[in-house]
């Protein structure tokens, strides 16, 4: 489970642990506060993006950044969800 918070970090939980075992680790490396994340479906990542629009894939076995896309700031960004385990969609209060 990831938890996100308007923050530039977003944390990483496993419920299922004991409970002084339960915050695995943090994912860090935005540098505006992170809007929306999703995983992409059964792949074993997870994709966040910030207030800027810039994209990060996390590796949620590591807690790694694998790939960072940074994109035009034609929108702000209000969301993101996966398609399916390549594709993904960043939306603004319309899709684009």
């Amino acid at each position: 489970m990831v938890s996100i918070g308007n923050e530039i970090y977003a944390n990483v939980w496993a419920p299922e642990s004991l409970v002084s075992d339960i915050h695995i680790g943090t994912l860090r490396g935005h540098k505006k506060g992170i809007v929306d994340g999703t995983f992409l479906n059964r792949a074993p990542y997870f994709v966040t993006i910030d207030e800027e629009n810039v994209i990060f894939f996390w590796d949620m076995i590591t807690l790694i950044n694998v790939q960072t896309i940074i994109t035009p700031q034609k929108f702000a960004c209000e969301g993101i969800f996966a398609l399916s385990n390549e594709i993904f969609w960043a939306h603004g209060r319309r899709f684009f």
